[in-house]
Formats: C-alpha cells, structure tokens, sequence
C-alpha cells in the first residue's frame, strides 16, 4: 500500500488497497454493524471523560504524554494504544499522534506489499517490521519464524499462504471493526470488557504483525505494569529447548487464524467473549476464624484426565502480568492454556498487573488447538475437535512465587527448604508459606476469583497444583487453601494433579474433616505451624551434615 494513502472518516483509503472492498477472494463491508466491545462497570457511558481513577493527571490519549515515573501511571491511561490515529480512543484519519504511533500506523498500511510466497512472505514482514519500528537492530531477529514455517508439511504450504493474507486482512480492518474504544482493566477496578471473536481476531493479527505501540517488550516505560504484546518475542531463536516448544506455539497461532479467518463474514464472529476483573473490597474479605460457611467437597479425579477438558470454571495458574511467558520462553499450564486457546492473550493488551486482592475471569473463550507434553515437551497436535462447541469460562489468580525473595510488604525473611514434599515436582520450597499471613494471602486471592456473582450457583472449581510447579508452593498445603476457598464461595472443588499419583494420595489423605470453615481453617493454621517446624528441623540436620 503506498504510504501516502490515507483513510477518510467514513474507512475508505484515498488510494491503496485499503480502498478495496475484497480481500483474498471475498467481499465484506469495511464497516461491521453491532460490532462493538461494550464497557461494563465503567463510571461513564462517554468514552472522552474518564474515571476518577483514570484522570488523576493525565489527559492525553498516548502514553507518552504522561509521566512514566508517576507510580499510578499505568492505571490512568483512558485508552489502550492502538496502531492508527485516534480521537476519543476511536479511528481519526485527523487524529494527531506520536512518532511511535506514526511509526505503527505505516507498518500497518504496507502490510499489503507482503508477497503470496511461503518463505519470503516472512521475510518481508521482518523488513517491514524492522523499517517500521524504532529500536529494532540487528539483535532482533525472526529465525525460528522463518524456520517454522519453512519446515511445515507439504500439504500445509498452500493453506499457510491462504491464511496469511487472511492475517494481513485482518490486521488492516481493524480501525473499521472496534467500534468502541478499549478501555484499560486497571488495577482496583471491578470492571469488565466484552470483545466479538471477529474484534479479538484484528486485535491478535496486529499483535503478531508487531503494530502496537509501546508494546513490543516487557517493562517498557509507557506500559509498567502491562505485559508486553507484540509477538516479536515469539520470533527469535534463543536456547534450543525454548526454542522448540515455541515452535509449536507458533503452530498453534496458525491454527487459530486459519479458523479467524472466517471471522469477518460469519455470524460465528460475532459471539463475544467477556473479560472482568474482579478486585475483591477489604470489606467482602472473609473473617476466617469465625466463618460459619460449611465446607463443600472436594473430589480428586483421575491423574491422566486434563484440567482444561473439564466442566465448570477452570482455574488459570497466572502470573500476575497475565499470560505469563505465552509469547516468550514459558511453557507451563498458564502458557498451554493461552496458546492453545488464543482469545486469552488479547487480555494482554489492556488488563494491568493483578494486584492480591484481584482476579481475572475470561467467559465464552474457545480452545482451537490440542496439544501433549508440557514445557520442553510441548507439541501441537492438531486442531481440538469439541462436537459440542463448549465455551469455557477460566478464573486467572496468581499464586506467590516462592523462588523469588519476598517484596517490602512482607516484612518476613525467605527461607528454603532443602527436604521434599513426597511429590514428583519436589524442589526448594518457601518455609514462609506455613506463616499466617502468606496463606491468608493466597486464601484471599483464591476467593476473589472463586467467589464471582455471574457464575450460576451451582457451578463448580476446577484446578490442580496452583502455584506448586514453577512457584515452589507446597502442592498439599495448597490443595487445602484452593478447598477452603471454594467452599467459602459455596462451591465444590474437582482437583486435578496432572499426571501425579502420589500427589492424588497425598491431597486424598489430607482432605479436611471439618464442617465448618472455620474449623477447617484453624486445623490448617495448625497444620502449617507443624509442617513448618517439621521441616526447620530437617533443614538444620542437612545444614550440620554439611559441615
């Protein structure tokens, strides 16, 4: 597309391809009706004035204009960045931007002069990129991009050609589909975002073609409690056991678009997909110690059957920059549930970082892609068949990460443990966790999610080994925590442990027998306290024998 053609008010381009009302063979409108994300729970129906939280000093569209060293700085943007000029969060040919945005709105326009080949299409998307975003040198690199799609199978060359340019159209009708503006899920706020498939399709197409501002990498000034967006990351070569599961990831985002193709004509691309954070108030924290709820059952199911395959509300074992490492080096359960279903990662681009009391709940997202093995092992399968069509609802809470010292807040040493829990994922573990007020915390979080009004009553929690891989968190003592939330919510809980047998018989053999929460929660309280000293005292004989 020249880069001098220019869109109107109305979405038509002065000149280009822009202007043309097929793409790939078919015709659709430029414009969508009822195609809109509505926002729910925000102080305002007008998209110009923001929330008291949103205003505080900052009236600017771009964040540049405010200041990045201001601690609420992320949590008062009025609108997410988009690649093209805008008014009002909205598309404005007129709209004036900064040189970043400028910058994006270009890369955006010249998608078109992608050529309809299989390996220098690629190539020619990492030349634009790179001309088209600043910062970009010879470090940033597309190899394992190019790499994958060079080694797909014969039979899938003609299909990756086809649902590329379906990927550019996509990306270049977006400015036409979001007919609302995106407004951010910042921290402290209950409030909620519901995106069309056809509006999530344009947003992941111009994250993967790397069109967003501010938002190539992690930390970026701009955007400090956001995680990063663009695929960029998922490009590049890094170690060879990184770079093989990712490999698969970017199988699995081709599955997803071939299907989101079709998204811009069919009715399918009008169902809509909620995202709501749910920031639990200081006065709605259960008193634990006096609870009167009676504690709900608690069912381990069978090692070999899959979290995500189950009925009721799947947990999402988050980071609390949601996503986690999808787009980068990480391949666990959180990782695996993204990329495997990739309406999730769009929550990426406006959800800011969970703080303790929060949650964040996706309902009516699909999984397009089956999958085996985990982390290294990683590998797509092929497409997921599901002859019912389920749409799932996942509750996102992000567990303390015992491998890291704790923060200021804590005010409590970080210890390790050298001696194993029993389980087959046994590694250094936090003895801080077996202290009241970490379980508190991760009570606390738990119920957030698990507590959600929207969630018919009789819906049940379905998770597993929360914040006990990668996290260092005791599985067992974690099991307990995840039991008394639920049943503080008023719901049964189906655990799942993910291939562990002696896991099963270990959360099996430690269910609680109490009635009421309460009771379950001092008997936990006491529980820790001695699992704590058990494992003191093991570690200080380790420490002697060493010396």
């Amino acid at each position: 597309m020249p880069r001098n053609s220019k869109p109107t008010r109305k979405g038509k381009m002065s000149s280009g391809n822009f202007s043309q009302s097929t793409r790939c063979g078919r015709g659709y409108p430029r414009q969508f009706p009822n195609t809109h994300n509505r926002i729910i729970g925000s102080p305002t129906d007008s998209p110009s004035t923001p929330s008291a939280n949103q205003s505080r000093s900052y009236t600017g569209q771009y964040g540049h204009q405010g200041s990045p060293t201001s601690p609420s700085y992320a949590s008062i943007f009025r609108f997410i960045s988009m690649p093209f000029p805008m008014r009002n969060g909205l598309f404005d040919v007129n709209g004036k931007v900064p040189h970043t945005v400028q910058e994006k709105w270009e890369l955006l326009q010249s998608l078109s002069n992608i050529p309809k080949m299989k390996l220098p299409m690629t190539m020619a998307m990492e030349t634009l990129i790179k001309k088209h975003t600043s910062g970009f040198g010879a470090n940033i690199k597309f190899d394992l991009l190019h790499e994958t799609v060079g080694q797909l199978p014969r039979g899938l060359v003609q299909r990756f050609d086809r649902f590329f340019h379906g990927m550019i159209t996509l990306a270049q009708q977006l400015p036409f589909v979001l007919q609302k503006p995106v407004m951010p899920l910042a921290a402290g706020q209950n409030a909620s975002i519901v995106l069309t498939k056809r509006e999530i399709a344009c947003l992941l197409a111009n994250a993967f073609f790397c069109t967003f501002p501010f938002r190539d990498f992690i930390n970026n000034p701009n955007y400090p409690r956001y995680p990063n967006v663009n695929f960029v990351s998922l490009f590049r070569k890094r170690d060879g056991r990184a770079d093989k599961a990712n490999a698969e990831k970017l199988k699995c985002l081709f599955e997803y678009f071939e299907k989101a193709n079709d998204f811009l004509t069919s009715q399918r691309g009008l169902e809509e997909v909620k995202f709501q954070r749910v920031c639990l108030d200081s006065k709605a924290i259960p008193k634990w110690d006096s609870s009167h709820t009676p504690m709900e059952k608690i069912y381990v199911v069978d090692p070999n059957e899959k979290l995500e395959e189950a009925t009721g509300l799947q947990v999402d074992f988050a980071n609390k920059k949601i996503g986690g490492g999808v787009i980068g080096r990480g391949c666990v359960q959180e990782e695996i549930r993204f990329i495997t279903c990739p309406e999730l990662i769009v929550a990426r681009l406006f959800t800011e970082e969970l703080q303790e009391n929060e949650a964040l709940i996706v309902q009516g997202f699909e999984q397009f892609s089956s999958y085996e093995g985990y982390q290294e092992t990683f590998k797509h399968t092929g497409p997921f068949s599901d002859p019912n069509y389920h749409r799932r609802t996942m509750i996102a809470i992000d567990a303390t990460d015992y491998t890291r010292a704790p923060d200021k807040r804590q005010k409590k040493p970080f210890y390790k443990s050298l001696i194993p829990f029993g389980s087959s994922n046994d590694q250094d573990n936090g003895l801080y966790q077996y202290e009241k007020e970490a379980i508190d915390r991760e009570l606390n979080k738990a119920y957030a999610g698990f507590k959600c009004d929207s969630f018919a009553p009789e819906a049940h929690i379905a998770t597993g080994n929360w914040g006990g891989g990668c996290f260092k968190g005791d599985p067992v003592l974690k099991a307990k925590i995840q039991h008394l939330a639920a049943s503080q919510a008023g719901r049964n809980l189906l655990y799942y442990p993910f291939h562990d047998n002696n896991l099963k018989n270990m959360v099996e053999s430690n269910v609680t027998k109490q009635v009421m929460v309460s009771n379950a929660y001092n008997e936990l309280l006491k529980w820790a306290n001695e699992k704590k000293k058990h494992l003191e005292e093991n570690l200080k004989r380790t420490q002697k024998s060493r010396f």
